[in-house]
């Protein structure tokens, strides 16, 4: 993931995309074609926010994983 994608909306975009792949296709079903045009972007915009579409995954599970960490710290912040 490139620097900065975090906060990118067009690679947050794409994030959505593959997310909604994912949910709809499994992720061997889910294709860099099919994840542009979702996104409604280009084959060579998405290369250049992600290496393929391993790093596209590895991003979405790395935020989802921040935002369970967020939920978790907030519940237990609420019961102490």
């Amino acid at each position: 993931m490139s620097p900065g994608t975090a906060k990118d909306p067009k690679a947050q975009k794409i994030l959505m995309a593959v997310r909604t792949l994912l949910a709809q296709k499994g992720y061997m079903r889910t294709t860099i074609s099919l994840v542009a045009q979702e996104a409604g972007v280009s084959r060579g915009l998405l290369h250049y926010y992600f290496k393929n579409k391993d790093d596209m995954l590895a991003t979405v599970i790395k935020e989802n994983m921040e935002i369970s960490i967020l939920m978790i710290q907030s519940v237990f912040a609420q019961h102490k």
